[in-house]
């Protein structure tokens, strides 16, 4: 009977040897993985799918969030469920609904209804809007900023508003707000 024997029980020179053979980009991707792979917590289902398919998002934190890594350089992409954010009137639902969509990467999104926004909440743009981009065959996406992380936890705020002086919002659907190195 044959026995199996995981990547843990390897010795670290045939990892080592293994991954020699590979592009640089495909052993940096490896080995950002390979270390948590090879822990204890590869019977966790998330972290097997992380191991044998490392582009492909998956859901983490309770369905939450989604982790990736970037195809060309091996950095990691983060999604933050629409459930997750912090959307102003998002708790009414005469505002707000959070109907399902299996087009969307965590089964719900959220979708603005309808509201007039009052002219207290008017500022000046800082900058140019951004023009939506078709990002697949149903989403579109908006590049809302950039910010500069040097390896150190950090807290970033996000905000993303269009207003008008009394102007009615509708339509809006939200899949969630993710987070990925600028090539």
């Amino acid at each position: 009977m044959a026995t199996k024997t995981g990547i843990s029980e390897l010795p670290h020179d045939v990892i080592s040897l293994l991954i020699s053979f590979t592009s640089l980009a495909d052993a940096v991707r490896l080995m950002t993985i390979l270390s948590r792979a090879a822990s204890e917590l590869v019977e966790d289902a998330s972290l097997k799918q992380l191991y044998f398919r490392p582009y492909k998002p998956i859901l983490i934190d309770d369905g939450s969030m989604s982790f990736a890594l970037e195809k060309s350089t091996g950095a990691k992409c983060l999604m933050i469920s629409p459930k997750e954010l912090r959307i102003t009137w998002g708790d009414d639902r005469s505002y707000w609904t959070f109907p399902t969509n299996c087009n969307s990467r965590f089964g719900v999104v959220a979708e603005l209804l309808h509201v007039i926004l009052q002219p207290r909440w008017r500022k000046v743009p800082k900058k140019a809007p951004q023009t939506p981009r078709m990002r697949d065959e149903v989403w579109m996406e908006i590049e809302m900023g950039q910010f500069f992380n040097d390896d150190r936890d950090q807290v970033v705020r996000v905000k993303f508003q269009q207003v008008k002086e009394m102007n009615w919002k509708r339509g809006l659907i939200v899949q969630g707000i993710e987070f990925r190195p600028k090539n």
